[in-house]
């Protein structure tokens, strides 16, 4: 996979997070959604192996899913009333669970250099959180104070490990070819034959 694919996927996940994050502040809550589905529809097109990768797309929806709902039932995260538009799963929103699948599209590119399960747990346990803070700084949550920031963190030091490890048992990073995710260049004229 090119260092040009790598960084590409990189650049359009941050992207997606400011989407996500923002648009509920700017009464768009569909704005993370669409445009985490607009950038899949792309990504799709130039991954090698789109199976592997939907499933852990779903897996980590899921497990977004599931994370974000028990630290809002437990009260560690709150969304306030207007950022919970179409936020049709229950205790988190839609916007959140497009976040967690917009990321696992970076596992198998951009964050494939992942591969030791306890270097993910530190990741996990401590860059999630700043996220989280980062969402709270705009408004889109509320987080239960240093509480709240350890138990996120406690959260992602099982849950990135566990992205990672379905990642690996669906497809190990080294199974892709280094052009298997990168499109063509389409720089040649045809004067080449």
């Amino acid at each position: 996979m090119s260092l040009r694919f790598r960084v590409l996927n990189s650049v359009l996940f941050n992207l997606i997070w400011f989407a996500c994050l923002l648009g509920p502040g700017w009464g768009l809550p569909w704005l993370g959604p669409v445009s985490t589905a607009a950038w899949l529809v792309v990504h799709f097109r130039y991954v090698h192996a789109p199976r592997p990768e939907g499933w852990l797309l779903l897996v980590a929806g899921l497990l977004g899913y599931v994370t974000d709902s028990t630290l809002t039932a437990f009260g560690i995260l709150q969304f306030p009333d207007e950022v919970r538009a179409l936020s049709w799963f229950g205790p988190t929103t839609t916007w959140m669970i497009s976040l967690w699948v917009a990321f696992a599209a970076t596992l198998y590119h951009s964050w494939s250099w992942v591969r030791h399960l306890g270097l993910a747990a530190i990741f996990g346990g401590v860059f999630a959180p700043l996220s989280y803070l980062a969402g709270e700084r705009l408004g889109v949550v509320t987080i239960d104070g240093k509480r709240g920031v350890a138990f996120i963190a406690i959260a992602w030091l099982l849950v990135l490990p566990t992205l990672v490890f379905v990642r690996d048992r669906l497809l190990p990073t080294g199974q892709l070819p280094p052009e298997a995710t990168v499109p063509p260049d389409d720089t040649s004229n045809g004067d080449d034959e």
